[in-house]
């Protein structure tokens, strides 16, 4: 549904994306594969695009954006609190949280354990990024509670 473009030096990537993308909803809804009361359409890119940019670019239209980070992106936490009393200018950002080093990863604000289908037990952590394969991998079948047999 999108053609290859070649962007020039003084080209926009995020524009010429956005631009490609408003082209592409627009023939969906004209050819009626979107109307009002259908879910938003989910749009799902690699690590190399700006999906804030995005977002806030194509917000006017029923989409909702995906995108991949890359592996060693590192983001910064909420500021903690200030100390009463504290001296000197507040912090504008919180610690370092990169997704390629569990250690600076926060502690899970919720841990659930369901039951599978199949008798396995089944948990998921979230507040904190999944391990992607790593020794702390967050999601996985944790144990089996029942024989099959």
């Amino acid at each position: 549904m999108l053609d290859a473009v070649r962007l020039g030096p003084a080209d926009d990537a995020t524009a010429v994306t956005a631009e490609q993308l408003r082209a592409v909803v627009g023939r969906l809804i004209l050819a009626g594969h979107w109307c009002d009361r259908d879910p938003a359409i989910l749009i799902v890119t690699d690590a190399g695009y700006d999906i804030t940019r995005l977002a806030f670019v194509l917000d006017d239209l029923p989409v909702e954006l995906l995108g991949r980070l890359r592996s060693d992106r590192v983001l910064r936490l909420p500021k903690p609190p200030r100390r009463p009393g504290a001296g000197g200018r507040p912090r504008k950002h919180g610690p370092e949280f990169a997704l390629n080093k569990p250690a600076t990863w926060p502690e899970p604000a919720q841990v659930t354990i369901t039951v599978t289908p199949r008798d396995h037990a089944a948990g998921r952590r979230t507040g904190a990024p999944p391990g992607h394969g790593s020794p702390h991998r967050t999601s996985e079948v944790q144990a089996q509670l029942q024989s099959p047999c």
